[in-house]
């Protein structure tokens, strides 16, 4: 979000409910993936003569065959609360 907004308190600040902020976040997250993917084909196409969204698919593929499971999620966050200290 730092990347694409100045101020990110002012952003976050004009959504009233979660359920829009996580949309729009999720909405964001795509684009930002669609715009990584997009990069990456310029850099490979150079040796390939596969089309954008052939390569876009292959790639799509491998991020969902690589999905962690529910409990790999798990483990990670576990992993990551332990460095979490709550605000008192």
């Amino acid at each position: 979000m730092f990347k694409r907004y100045s101020n990110v308190n002012e952003l976050l600040s004009t959504f009233n409910d979660f359920k829009d902020l996580t949309e729009y976040l999720l909405e964001l997250l795509d684009k930002s993936m669609d715009e990584e993917i997009y990069e990456y084909y310029l850099h490979k196409s150079i040796f390939s003569d596969i089309s954008y969204s052939d390569f876009k698919d292959k790639i799509t593929k491998q991020m969902q065959a690589e999905k962690m499971t529910q409990k790999e999620v798990n483990e990670v966050m576990e992993e990551a609360f332990k460095y979490i200290v709550p605000r008192r």
